[in-house]
């Protein structure tokens, strides 16, 4: 079992990555897929912290805007990311916190950085704090020959979450159910699914401890931070647990070809500048394209999540009233205020937030 081999395999040293953004790029045309619930990658988890939309995140919707719910990635990334999630220990599934990222977001989360908590709290310089940001946020750039690694659709930003054995019983199960309902093209019997196993995610899902929390700056942010201090000292029970559950996550996604980079635990590459620089691969991907299936895709995910919270409100959504056209007695409202009492308000989670950058 894998959970047997990697928590005590070490992770290797770690390249860094000066001079990512003067690398060569051949573009190799892969779209971007959605990734999680209603996608065909049903295996790999999300909570978009950007967007801000359950109360693990410490950001309010809208703050950054043009933030997504959904994780989109590159066909290729896609694919792997579901060959690695099939290698990890029984209980266990990876969940997305952001993975692509239009340029409006990185211009966005990169300027707050800069001017509410690197001058604003911290009292930098701010060409100081211009530069200090890059280690943690990616300059924003509209230059297609030097694009934010999150902006190409390579890019992850992972953990791991861990299930009891009823409830991993549980979505093992409703995983086999969502195939069967998505051969039978049942659209009320995906919905009803993937609202339960939603529901399973921010109710029952157990964080992996990493030993810090995402966004946390700090030096135990580093990916290899427990590996150099048990080099140094003896690690504390918690810090060995915590360095074995790196080590999973990481040999997890290696394993695959994606690179990991050494500032965040959480964040690994393939395809891109920033994998390029540090592996001695190709790069090919550049900026993605957001097309519009892409955005069809976000759109529905947009009035799922907006007409189940006005569902769990009580409340008509304005979409359904303006838009769709769907009364408020229509029998498909009432099948889904009925799905989601049942699962629960989608804006509350029992994931601990995430730091505040």
């Amino acid at each position: 079992m894998l959970f047997g081999k990697t928590e005590f395999r070490q992770i290797p040293p770690l390249a860094g990555v000066v001079g990512w953004k003067d690398l060569p790029i051949e573009e190799c045309g892969e779209s971007l897929v959605p990734l999680g619930f209603f996608s065909d990658y049903p295996e790999i988890l999300f909570d978009p912290i950007y967007y801000g939309m359950s109360s693990s995140s410490p950001y309010a919707v809208g703050q950054f805007n043009g933030s997504l719910i959904t994780p989109f990635v590159r066909s290729g990334v896609a694919e792997r990311l579901v060959r690695a999630a099939r290698t990890l220990p029984s209980g266990y599934m990876f969940m997305i916190w952001d993975a692509y990222r239009p340029v409006e977001v990185q211009k966005a989360l990169f300027w707050w950085y800069v001017d509410e908590v690197l001058v604003g709290e911290k009292m930098m310089d701010r060409d100081a704090a211009i530069e200090a940001a890059q280690q943690f946020v990616s300059f924003p750039s509209d230059d297609p020959t030097r694009p934010a690694p999150h902006n190409t659709g390579g890019t992850v930003d992972l953990t791991l979450v861990r299930f009891e054995p009823e409830n991993w019983k549980r979505m093992r199960h409703l995983g086999r159910a969502l195939r069967s309902a998505k051969r039978r093209k049942d659209d009320l019997d995906e919905f009803e699914i993937e609202m339960e196993r939603w529901a399973i995610l921010r109710g029952a899902a157990h964080p992996v401890d990493m030993g810090t929390v995402f966004d946390e700056v700090r030096r135990a942010t580093a990916l290899c931070f427990f590996e150099e201090e048990s080099r140094e000292r003896n690690l504390t029970f918690l810090e060995q647990r915590q360095l074995r559950s790196r080590r999973i996550l990481y040999w997890a996604v290696a394993g695959v070809g994606l690179s990991a980079y050494p500032a965040e635990w959480w964040h690994f590459d393939v395809g891109n500048q920033f994998d390029s620089v540090r592996t001695g691969r190709p790069a090919f991907y550049g900026a993605a394209e957001f097309s519009n299936t892409n955005e069809e895709h976000e759109e529905m995910m947009r009035m799922v999540f907006e007409g189940c919270t006005s569902a769990t409100d009580g409340l008509p959504h304005p979409r359904q009233r303006q838009n769709l056209k769907i009364a408020v007695e229509h029998p498909l409202r009432r099948f889904v205020c009925d799905v989601v009492a049942r699962t629960g308000d989608l804006r509350v989670s029992v994931h601990p937030r995430v730091a505040i950058l």
